[in-house]
């Protein structure tokens, strides 16, 4: 049979049986942490991508809405620009109107003056 160690290579073994524990759980370690690593930048890099998708989804609707509101105002501004034309328009005619008319009275007045003086 076989002599049973001393305690010297028992302890040798040991040693070499820890270090050898150690060499296999260090890289497995490290790959797992390496591997939750990646995955985290993974979905980070996912996120920004879906926000990225968002951001320019609402940069459409937002110019859409934009255009929208734009077009409505200025459609507003013309259909009220064009009724105010419309009303001045019709006041510069009353005007001119009462203006010839008054011209026409100060030339009776002054017909009638130059009667009187010239009677």
């Amino acid at each position: 049979m076989d002599q049973p160690p001393t305690r010297a290579e028992f302890d040798e073994l040991k040693e070499e049986v820890k270090r050898l524990r150690e060499q296999v759980t260090e890289p497995i370690r490290l790959s797992l942490a390496s591997e939750d690593v990646l995955n985290q930048l993974h979905q980070i890099a996912q996120t920004q991508a879906d926000h990225g998708e968002r951001f320019d989804t609402l940069k459409v609707e937002l110019k859409q809405e934009l255009e929208t509101h734009s077009k409505g105002w200025l459609q507003s501004l013309q259909e009220n620009y064009t009724e105010h034309q419309s009303d001045i328009q019709t006041l510069q005619g009353t005007q001119n109107e009462r203006f010839d008319g008054v011209d026409r009275k100060l030339d009776q007045i002054l017909q009638l003056l130059q009667q009187k003086s010239g009677e």
